[in-house]
């Protein structure tokens, strides 16, 4: 038999190596891509830096402030913040600045921030004076005594007193008296507790009014009733009301007053 002639089959048996480059490239574009935003960052950092340097050494030139102005002046606000700014613009002490403000007896709240690029900017919320307390001070609409050195503003106020601890319970009661004659047009002119923590009332139109120390409101809306019925017609007659009782209220009359008008009343008809 012949022998057949043998297939040879030619083949590459080199190695491969086209591979091989690839992983070395991309090495080398992620390191470059690193480095690049190194350098970046570095000059991002450099140039905030000095911004932040010049920021810190930019003086102050100007204060903002902000706030309904009663018994405090806009230019008064300014003027405690002012000596505090010593340093530059970020360095001004913004805590300190609004310890001080809220150390004024007029102001409640005060917010104190910056405002780019050279200036310091205040917003305040005034205290609000609900009645008087004493001869220097008065409550706000906490029942919170507020210390003032002089209270001559403040002269259109009721005027309230009671004993120490009782600010807030005054303040209440009061403000529920209040209400409840608001509606006959009378209004408290002072209020006050004494040592026996028993309540007297005068009015604007000068009727005083004791209560006594207990069931405030339910004696109030007795004399109200009353007063409702019969006394509104003849209140320039009275002097006080004395509602210390358990069913009933007394009535003081001026009875002197009341003589001398009608006296003179007569002695003007004759001539």
């Amino acid at each position: 038999m012949a022998n057949r002639p043998t297939k040879v089959i030619m083949t590459n048996a080199g190695p491969k190596t086209h591979g091989i480059g690839r992983p070395l490239v991309r090495r080398s574009i992620q390191g470059a891509f690193v480095c690049g935003i190194a350098i970046v960052l570095g000059a991002v950092g450099y140039l905030g830096k000095s911004m932040v340097d010049r920021a810190s050494e930019r003086p102050i030139n100007s204060i903002g402030v902000e706030g309904q102005f009663v018994y405090i002046t806009r230019q008064a606000v300014s003027g405690m913040g002012m000596p505090m700014i010593v340093n530059g613009f970020l360095q001004s002490p913004l805590p300190a600045i609004k310890t001080k403000l809220e150390a004024n007896p007029w102001i409640a709240r005060a917010a104190v921030s910056r405002r780019w690029p050279d200036k310091l900017f205040i917003s305040i919320v005034e205290e609000q004076p609900i009645a008087r307390w004493g001869q220097n001070g008065f409550l706000n609409h906490k029942g919170d005594i507020v210390r003032i050195e002089e209270s001559v503003r403040l002269r259109s106020l009721p005027l309230l007193s009671g004993n120490k601890g009782q600010e807030k319970l005054v303040m209440q009661s009061y403000q529920q008296l209040a209400q409840m004659l608001r509606p006959h047009d009378l209004k408290i002119s002072e209020f006050h507790s004494d040592e026996l923590l028993s309540w007297y009332v005068i009015l604007t139109n000068g009727l005083k009014i004791n209560i006594g120390r207990d069931q405030t409101m339910e004696k109030m809306q007795r004399f109200l009733n009353v007063y409702q019925r019969d006394l509104h017609r003849r209140l320039d007659e009275i002097a006080a009301v004395d509602l210390r009782y358990g069913n009933g209220l007394a009535v003081e009359w001026k009875t002197a007053t009341v003589k001398a008008v009608e006296t003179t009343k007569k002695q003007d008809e004759k001539a």
